[in-house]
């Protein structure tokens, strides 16, 4: 799901491949944990994509300064909102 081995912009490495892939296995199936205990009757791959989508896309906004980023707080409700906004849509689409 997510590839860790990007520090920045700059292309350089924070950790190994042995240590992405772990790093990775552990994000992945903490994702999955959250989906299984909150929404027990969805399909749990296809909800976990979704959220780690939503998440990391949030995070390269934010990072990118497409958010804005005033203060904390405007930070969170603008996480928050994109969140409810999710898990709120129609299934009618």
């Amino acid at each position: 799901m997510a590839d860790l081995g990007h520090a920045g912009r700059r292309g350089e490495s924070l950790v190994g491949p042995e240590e992405r892939v772990a790093a990775t296995a552990a994000i992945s199936e903490y994702v999955r944990g959250v989906v299984r205990g909150a929404f027990p009757g969805a399909d749990t791959d296809a909800l976990s994509v979704t959220v780690w989508a939503l998440v990391h896309g949030l995070a390269f906004l934010h990072l990118d300064g497409k958010l804005d980023s005033a203060t904390p707080e405007l930070v969170a409700d603008q996480v928050r909102t994109a969140v409810r906004a999710l898990f709120t849509a129609s299934a009618a689409m």
